[in-house]
């Protein structure tokens, strides 16, 4: 059975194509290996990289002096209506102008300056090798270049060759590229100038942090006759306590290995990273997108560090937007949601690990606070969990960790990895849930109530942002209180806390609703176009309510959905889209979830970096803004991957939610909840064939995807039986490969996977046009 194609040229219409110079670093070529990043932009005149390493952090904070800052001072202020005093104390005073607050840091600039003027520009960026290549026109010659950073060697390879008489006037690495407002930001925070020295074989610049460490950039040019090697290296003093030495033994290696060597040792996860899963679906662009999206993922997520805002990507020349920290009431999530199915969970293992290791900050942070045991994590923080001074509201919420904690379940139900379940999700899970068995109040009702709580950016920092019961923690604290019983189960645990658990579960107010459907908290209904769906979270992510429940769920659903939609997208930003499109889908609306894909194409640079605002005035939303951070187009992926493979609540359902216009799609080796890897395919609107694979060997529930009977067939033994009924259950056996096909329309020969053939209008729709594909 040939169930994918050769990745290597299939890609190969995916990849980004310059046609035309990138003369923004928005628009650049991205480079990365999850510590190490790059941007390669610049007409030539000269060639730009910027530079980026995840652990260059500013963590020096201010620390709150009033006895008040805890939840009695907030609590307490917003009963009695003091909304700027809260306001004040919770956030303005800690943020004003001139304090020090964490951020990462922008990194050095690399610039080839020639010495003769380049007239014209072309790149390509090989999405199945993560290599760069490109061509420099001048008068009288030209420079062919190809350029990656390793994806396993902090390691940044640069290789020219000259035709004619071009040749580098000048490599600089400099921090001369910084905008004037950043300057005097790090002036004021005590930033000395960086050192720079040599040993004429290396050149370096050292950067010391005013609160210490700092991190080092090493490079070596190597001038052959017609061609130049440079190689650059980034470490901190996290990575060793002499980066300099350790950056030039880094790059020594690379020299003794060769350039083919280092270049195949390169490709050599990314070959591995390819072959992990494929999709193929008529709607050329959109498909595109989904695999530039999965190679930046990679970029950002394959190394030791979770991916931040903007990923190893930080801004050109300033301060990043928003820190560039670790969001937590959305834009993480939003990052981590397509490595479930796309069968890339190792793309996890940073975030999980990272987040684990700043628990007991959480811990700490929660007493201080609240006063009680349990875990409490900001909205905005740093690598290491340092707090960072944003809206108070977004940043009390006590959903944020829940939320997070979910990523770590998902785990578990994609792997069936119980020593994960027992070491990592559970307690993980468990604290966030003491943080809210905390703060739940028993009414006269007989029911739980959160007295106090926000739904994240609704009202931004205003007093309206303030209710109880909202729809976002009360979801969250059931699926909190079911999923710890079931992991109670499976580990075969006696905690003393699941008989809490069960009562909250079993006494937890409904969710606030109206004739419009949910609200946002008691007595707020969605008024306006709001562009965080979180009063929505019951049906995505969590999947509390879906279309396969009651009737009373589902006309809930549908009157949500129906308000939704009627209060617009005016005040959405990028990542709103792709969310939306994800809701979409689990509620089977498959043309909608297209649609939100479409329009999302409107809030990106051509390179794929998402930036928030509708900068090119589409009339889809009021901001115009063009600040980039990364989690919207992961976001997206996801929702390609959710039209095609849906799993929750311990059912796989194949192409659920297609648009009208999708008759055929294909898709191979994505991952199901209970490790299932399912391979499905439809052509004329009808299910040829699913397989699927055991990890776990646990029984196997399929919604049947057939007009009629499905024929099962064990691919080992050979044996066929006969399933009926809506959905289909099957026992498996660990390893095994189990083939289903229709009773009505046989299956004529072996299952081959399927592709759509594509003219060259249909290709490579990212990268600088000369003019705009979308």
């Amino acid at each position: 059975m040939l169930l994918m194609p050769d990745m290597e040229d299939y890609l190969k219409q995916h990849d980004l194509v310059y046609e035309v110079a990138p003369c923004e670093w928005s628009s650049g070529i991205p480079l990365g290996n999850g510590d190490m990043g790059a941007v390669i932009w610049g007409d030539g005149n000269p060639l730009k990289i910027t530079l980026d390493k995840y652990d260059v952090w500013e963590l020096r904070t201010a620390s709150p002096k009033d006895p008040n800052y805890n939840y009695a001072g907030l609590r307490s202020l917003i009963e009695r209506g003091e909304y700027e005093k809260a306001r004040r104390m919770f956030w303005v005073d800690l943020r004003r102008d001139g304090m020090i607050y964490p951020t990462r840091l922008p990194l050095p600039r690399v610039e080839l300056s020639f010495n003769v003027p380049i007239k014209g520009f072309a790149a390509r960026l090989s999405l199945y090798h993560a290599i760069a290549t490109g061509r420099l026109d001048a008068d009288g010659g030209s420079v062919e270049w190809r350029a990656f950073t390793h994806s396993g060697r902090n390691l940044l390879v640069l290789e020219l060759l000259y035709n004619g008489g071009v040749r580098i006037d000048e490599l600089r690495v400099r921090y001369d590229h910084l905008e004037e407002s950043t300057k005097k930001v790090l002036e004021r925070w005590g930033y000395e100038d960086p050192i720079y020295d040599g040993d004429g074989v290396y050149e370096w610049l050292v950067q010391p942090l005013p609160a210490g460490g700092g991190f080092a950039v090493v490079w070596r040019r190597i001038k052959l006759e017609r061609s130049d090697l440079i190689f650059i290296s980034i470490l901190s003093f996290n990575d060793s306590d002499n980066p300099v030495e350790s950056a030039c033994g880094i790059i020594d290696d690379a020299v003794k290995m060769g350039l083919e060597r280092i270049i195949e040792d390169h490709v050599d996860f990314w070959r591995g990273f390819w072959n992990k899963s494929f999709l193929s679906i008529p709607d050329s662009k959109i498909e595109n997108l989904f695999y530039v999206e999965m190679y930046k993922l990679a970029c950002c997520s394959m190394g030791k560090y979770p991916c931040s805002l903007q990923g190893v990507w930080t801004n050109d020349g300033r301060l990043p937007p928003w820190s560039g920290d670790y969001h937590l009431d959305m834009n993480v999530e939003e990052t981590y949601w397509p490595i479930y199915a796309s069968n890339h969970l190792d793309m996890g293992i940073p975030l999980y690990e990272r987040f684990w290791r700043n628990l007991p900050r959480f811990k700490r942070m929660c007493r201080e606070f609240f006063g009680f045991e349990g875990a409490w994590s900001r909205c905005e923080m740093a690598l290491d969990g340092t707090p960072i001074y944003g809206y108070h509201t977004a940043n009390f919420w006590p959903g944020n960790g829940a939320w997070l904690s979910h990523l770590y379940w998902l785990h578990w139900l994609y792997s069936r990895d119980k020593k994960f379940l027992r070491e990592r999700a559970y307690p993980f899970m468990k604290a966030f849930m003491q943080t809210y068995l905390n703060l739940l109040e028993l009414g006269d009702d007989g029911y739980y109530h959160l007295p106090l709580s926000t739904s994240p950016e609704w009202g931004e920092d205003m007093p309206e942002a303030w209710g109880s019961d909202t729809t976002c923690d009360l979801s969250l604290i059931r699926w909190l209180a079911m999923s710890l019983l079931e992991a109670v189960d499976v580990l075969g645990l006696d905690d003393p806390d699941a008989s809490r658990w069960r009562d909250v579960l079993n006494r937890l107010a409904d969710y606030p609703c109206d004739e419009g459907g949910l609200q946002i908290f008691k007595g707020q209904p969605l008024t306006h176009s709001h562009r965080h769906h979180s009063h929505l979270m019951p049906i995505h992510p969590l999947g509390l309510l879906n279309v396969e429940g009651s009737e009373e769920d589902r006309d809930l659903i549908e009157r949500s959905i129906r308000t939704w939609i009627l209060r617009g997208v005016g005040e959405w930003t990028g990542w709103s889209f792709p969310w939306a499109s994800l809701i979409a889908s689990r509620v089977r609306m498959g043309n909608m979830a297209w649609h939100m894909l479409k329009e999302y194409f409107h809030l990106i640079k051509p390179n794929t970096f998402h930036v928030n605002g509708d900068y090119r005035r589409f009339g889809l939303s009021i901001y115009n803004y063009e600040p980039m951070t990364l989690e919207a187009g992961f976001c997206a992926a996801a929702a390609v991957l959710e039209m095609l493979i849906q799993s929750w609540g311990g059912c796989i359902r194949v192409f659920p939610a297609l648009p009208d216009l999708w008759k055929d799609a294909y898709f191979h080796m994505l991952r199901a909840e209970g490790a299932f890897l399912v391979t499905a395919k439809m052509e004329n609107g009808e299910v040829e064939f699913v397989l699927v694979q055991s990890e776990a060997g646990e029984p196997c529930v399929l919604l049947n995807p057939f007009r009629g009977d499905a024929i099962l067939t064990d691919l080992e033994s050979g044996k066929t039986i006969v399933l009926r009924g809506e959905k289909i259950r099957f026992d498996t056996v660990k390893g095994g490969r189990y083939l289903l096909t229709s009773s009505e329309r046989p299956l004529e020969g072996s299952p081959s996977y399927l592709i759509f053939e594509r003219a060259d209008s249909e290709t490579n729709f990212f990268g600088v046009k000369r003019y705009p594909r979308f």
